[in-house]
């Protein structure tokens, strides 16, 4: 997949993603088997903005070439494989649900995706 491709998929998972916890967060707890508070709702709205705010950096990132391909390409690797390899753990320790495999699924195969770009020469 071009980098672009990957890039806009991102922007759009990121962007969704956002959009939900920000404004339906209960979904988000139901899908992942976790208990809703107060609390919870607080830190999914402020997790939404970071997540927003990475949409808009992936989407000024679609026509990136260079080393600043690289150094995304990196940045994403790094990310979407840490919340895969999360996400498995907190489900083989009970913490969550088996909707987080959906989420990992996603995160596994933009991690892979991302990878033929992590040590390409500029």
């Amino acid at each position: 997949m071009s980098f672009r491709h990957l890039i806009l998929a991102s922007f759009l998972v990121t962007g969704a993603l956002a959009s939900v916890l920000f404004f339906v967060p209960g979904l988000v707890f139901w899908l992942f088997g976790l208990e809703g508070s107060v609390a919870a709702e607080a830190f999914a709205r402020s997790t939404a903005v970071i997540l927003g705010g990475l949409a808009i950096l992936l989407w000024g990132a679609r026509r990136a070439k260079g080393a600043t391909q690289v150094v995304f390409a990196r940045g994403m690797v790094v990310m979407m494989g840490g919340l895969a390899v999360l996400g498995v753990l907190e489900l083989t320790f009970g913490r969550v649900g088996p909707g987080i495999l959906v989420a990992a699924l996603i995160e596994v195969a933009l991690a892979v995706g991302f990878l033929p770009y992590v040590r390409r020469r500029f």
